[in-house]
């Protein structure tokens, strides 16, 4: 009687994570489905990539040269070198030296009271000048009209702040599997509909694509 009980007690309480993460799922809107309009006498705003890469001079590269084929007019990239003791930063620098639109910034210290990647995306940030910021990684590819469909989006909805979960890719499929569930696992800690709640506190940023308004940065004071 007992072990029956336990295992309907399980089933159901898988039968409701699989539920609510289906839920999670469907109220998410996936950028493949924005339909691009025709922009006449509204040129496209300026976005700054900035990305930080500590040790990774394995994919940094393929993800640089990525982000240069993006199908966008007004581009420009900050990739940061977040005190990496590889080729990241030579590596960055060659492909500056390529290309005027991306800049390098090297850091050597971590200052007092600041986290390694929050100080990297700090440093970026205030050193780029576009109307939108985007906070990347270093591994993270985008195909060539993601930023258009992002931007109209945000356009559209009139929002100041976007985020997106990214595609997973790995040479284990365990392990992709592994990834893209923890991603979903967002679901059992909040409800999407709640984030643009100007009465709610929750709030919810995906490190690989973090769009962001310059002016509700600076309103906010940076980084930090």
């Amino acid at each position: 009687m007992i072990f029956n009980l336990w295992t309907m007690s399980v089933s159901i309480g898988l039968f409701l994570l699989a539920y609510r993460t289906l839920k999670f799922r469907w109220s998410v809107t996936s950028l493949r489905h924005v339909q691009l309009k025709e922009r006449l006498n509204n040129p496209w705003p300026s976005i700054c990539f900035v990305v930080p890469a500590c040790n990774e001079e394995e994919n940094v590269e393929a993800a640089a040269e990525s982000l240069l084929k993006i199908d966008y007019p007004s581009l420009h990239f900050v990739m940061v070198d977040d005190r990496s003791t590889d080729r990241t930063g030579a590596i960055l620098e060659r492909l500056a030296a390529n290309d005027q639109r991306l800049q390098t910034i090297h850091i050597k210290n971590l200052p007092a009271g600041w986290l390694g990647k929050v100080h990297a995306l700090n440093a970026g940030i205030e050193s780029s000048q576009s109307e939108w910021i985007l906070l990347a990684d270093a591994d993270i590819h985008f195909s060539a009209q993601a930023l258009r469909k992002a931007i109209q989006y945000c356009e559209e909805e009139k929002l100041d702040f976007l985020t997106a979960m990214p595609d997973v890719k790995t040479r284990s499929r365990a392990l992709q599997i592994l990834i893209a569930q923890l991603f979903h696992q967002g679901s059992l800690l909040f409800n999407p509909k709640r984030l643009n709640d100007p009465k709610s506190r929750t709030c919810y940023g995906q490190g690989g694509f973090i769009l962001l308004r310059r002016k509700a940065v600076a309103s906010n004071g940076g980084c930090r």
